[in-house]
């Protein structure tokens, strides 16, 4: 067998490494997958964290042999069902690359493709295997540009990299949760059906808030409706519960009242508040949109509040104590920005 591989090849060869629960084999599948990467030997035993002249021998023995199976002669090689290595790497790419919501779809494919029949739960137990698991894809916005969001990472890194003890970082949002119970999934005893109370309201409660990763410091105002003005008496409320900073950086979206020219013409007089706008599209830059997901989980979402004033109230209850949450913000948010690479299918590059 040759270095590089091909495509099926490598398909075969990665499946097989996914699936299988003998380290060793796992290890000398793994030489050669980085080998096809074009890693060299000794970055290779030093990832694998073995001697390189074992990898040495390993890539020559692959060279040598005519099938992965003699490849792997004398190690045992794990039962992967019905397909052969060739097929269970082709039937991998196949899942990967389409979009199945149900499982004789796939049964459907491997049939009409390789003559090979499954049953539904053969075949649930083979994609399992192969490292798959039954999720709803991440909505994206269509109009996102990843070019600008990655440069607003490296701007916004660069800001962060040179931060003082006079500035400190926000990212500002509003949100408007309505009042209503909303249920979520939870381990439930099996074959009783539990209930949760819902009302009518269709009430909201508008909130504009500031959030800042490095020391959870949470900002919010209450409003009948979020405007220019209403950013101006967060932003005042920024300065009072600041005092010691010489600048603050604000991350914000394009909302109306985040661009309008009141806004403009405060920030034009209060030159400690530097306000960043976002790209366009681009919730998953706002880490305070995380903050409102947490508070959703916390106090919203399966709470039941009779009248509108008890909802106001366990929503204010909450940001007022929000300091006894620091460490589970902390975990739950994070720094990081989850970005997103654009192929037929988007894939997640790091979160």
């Amino acid at each position: 067998m040759n270095l590089p591989l091909t495509e099926p090849e490598y398909q075969s060869i990665r499946s097989l490494y996914k699936s299988t629960k003998d380290k060793r084999i796992a290890t000398y599948l793994n030489i050669i997958l980085l080998k096809h990467k074009l890693y060299p030997q000794i970055e290779i035993a030093d990832i694998l964290n073995i001697d390189e002249n074992t990898v040495c021998t390993w890539v020559k023995k692959f060279e040598s042999s005519l099938t992965i199976t003699q490849y792997l002669t004398n190690l045992y090689v794990p039962y992967v069902g019905k397909l052969t290595y060739s097929l269970l790497g082709k039937v991998d790419n196949l899942i990967d690359t389409g979009t199945f919501s149900d499982t004789k779809l796939i049964i459907s494919q491997i049939n009409e493709r390789f003559n090979v029949q499954y049953s539904v739960s053969g075949i649930t137990k083979l994609v399992k295997r192969l490292g798959f698991t039954y999720k709803e894809k991440v909505e994206l916005p269509s109009k996102l540009d990843n070019d600008q969001q990655l440069q607003f990472v490296k701007d916004y890194e660069l800001i962060q990299d040179n931060l003082t003890d006079e500035c400190a970082i926000f990212f500002m949002d509003a949100v408007h949760p309505q009042y209503n119970t909303h249920s979520v999934k939870a381990w439930l005893r099996k074959g009783k059906t539990s209930y949760i109370l819902t009302n009518n309201g269709r009430n909201r409660l508008n909130i504009n808030g500031l959030y800042n990763p490095h020391n959870q410091e949470v900002i919010v105002t209450y409003h009948k409706t979020i405007n220019a003005q209403a950013t101006v008496e967060l932003f005042e409320k920024l300065k009072k519960q600041n005092p010691d900073k010489k600048n603050l950086f604000v991350f914000a979206d394009n909302a109306k009242y985040y661009v309008s020219a009141v806004l403009k013409e405060y920030l034009s007089h209060n030159p400690i508040i530097k306000l960043i706008h976002l790209p366009t599209y681009s919730p998953n830059l706002n880490l305070i949109e995380r903050l409102w997901k947490y508070t959703r989980r916390e106090v919203i979402n399966q709470v039941y509040y009779e009248k509108f004033k008890d909802f106001t109230k366990g929503i204010q209850t909450f940001f007022e104590n929000i300091h006894q949450h620091k460490q589970q913000l902390s975990q739950f948010i994070g720094l990081k920005f989850r970005l997103f690479e654009f192929e037929k299918n988007p894939k997640t590059i790091f979160s």
